[in-house]
């Protein structure tokens, strides 16, 4: 339900033009992982092959986009993907052309056919009736995707046979000489191992708060936990075992981003995440310049939240 909410959202703002985008630089093969970590557990799950291809001059390579953006794209073309494969493989991935990214996904599913290959762009839309019956989802998916990726300065095309799978590819625009950057330029927290260690979860919500708790039941993760903001504030001031700070940014009495200021006042280096269901609404960009040092959007998946904490030596 809160995908659903999120992807209402995401396309009123997309149609609205009310999205800020953030470029920042991103490790090409780092993010792609990273996706590829987050989806394989569902692939497996679903008795689906997923396939990470880094294609020709993918190595080492750092481009200038909007990471949240962009990871939303290939995660709602993945969905799709997913969605309508029942057996065989999905696999995702970027070539590097002259001026250009190309990432791409591809699927053995249903394919679609001819008439349907620009129609399903448009809101609301799976390929058919029948099939929109047998399969759930709000129709958005692939709306939103172009309408990123357009925002992002590319385009999506699809290329599909009925009863074949799909390709779907994108193209980001990509300065060669900018290409790469040495690893030893790509920064990454100085973190110790944390032996016991405990966290702050500040989220108003008790339903969310329960899955975070169960999500992290099966480490040793102590949690303690805050309804709002003034509380956060006070637990941090009064637990300096507290090794991470999860933020909900939209919280009673205290907004997660004053919070954080004020955490950081009197804990600099206590790590704090960002969380919010409102991925496009500029919160990223407001989070960091708070003083957050990271940053996840709702809905949380395990294998992102593991890796976030496991990425600040919290597990």
């Amino acid at each position: 339900m809160l995908k659903t909410i999120t992807n209402y959202m995401d396309i009123s703002m997309i149609t609205s033009g009310n999205i800020e985008i953030n470029h920042n630089p991103i490790d090409l093969p780092l993010f792609l992982n990273t996706i590829y970590q987050e989806y394989k557990p569902q692939c497996a799950s679903t008795n689906l092959t997923l396939q990470l291809e880094l294609l020709k001059g993918c190595e080492g390579v750092i481009f200038d986009s909007d990471s949240e953006l962009l990871r939303k794209v290939i995660s709602h073309l993945l969905d799709n993907a997913m969605k309508f494969t029942s057996e065989g493989s999905v696999s995702f991935g970027c070539i590097v052309k002259p001026e250009i990214l190309e990432f791409f996904v591809r699927d053995t599913g249903t394919g679609i056919s001819t008439e349907a290959q620009e129609r399903i762009f448009d809101t609301f839309v799976q390929e058919e009736i029948s099939l929109t019956r047998g399969y759930d989802g709000s129709g958005l998916g692939l709306s939103i995707a172009r309408g990123l990726i357009r925002l992002l300065g590319g385009d999506i095309t699809v290329v599909s046979e009925k009863g074949k799978g799909a390709f779907f590819s994108f193209t980001l625009p990509f300065e060669q000489n900018a290409a790469r950057i040495p690893d030893t330029m790509v920064v990454e927290p100085n973190v110790i191992p944390v032996q016991t260690p405990v966290i702050l979860i500040a989220e108003d919500d008790e339903a969310n708060l329960m899955y975070l708790k169960a999500v992290l039941r099966k480490t040793k993760i102590t949690v303690i936990p805050a309804f709002n903001g003034k509380t956060a504030i006070e637990q941090c001031r009064d637990h300096p075992e507290i090794s991470l700070v999860l933020m909900d940014l939209k919280m009673p009495v205290i907004d997660g981003f004053e919070a954080t200021r004020e955490i950081k006042l009197f804990r600099k280096e206590l790590p704090v995440i960002a969380v919010t269901a409102f991925a496009m609404s500029g919160d990223k960009k407001q989070a960091l310049e708070a003083g957050c040092d990271d940053y996840i959007a709702k809905p949380i998946t395990r294998e992102l939240l593991l890796e976030k904490l496991k990425r600040y030596g919290v597990i």
